[in-house]
């Protein structure tokens, strides 16, 4: 018997996540937006050195904290 329990079944709603960055922004595609659990503000933190970004989930409150995702109420 094969044992499927290690996989998931994949959601094709959810597409490939896609990050663009351009001069004028950054964008994330709604893949990313589920990847991330739909978190209404987060905090975008770069490490030069390594040229990375950190997107981190948080309160409004929090410094720097930026809105990344509204609910649609018509759905």
């Amino acid at each position: 018997m094969f044992d499927y329990t290690r996989f998931r079944i994949f959601d094709f709603d959810e597409g490939v996540p896609h990050v663009t960055l351009t001069s004028n922004g950054i964008t994330f595609n709604k893949g990313c937006v589920l990847k991330l659990g739909k978190p209404g503000y987060v905090q975008f933190m770069i490490d030069k050195k390594s040229k990375q970004i950190l997107i981190r989930k948080c309160n409004k409150k929090d410094p720097k904290a930026k809105c990344f995702y509204k609910e649609n109420k018509r759905k």
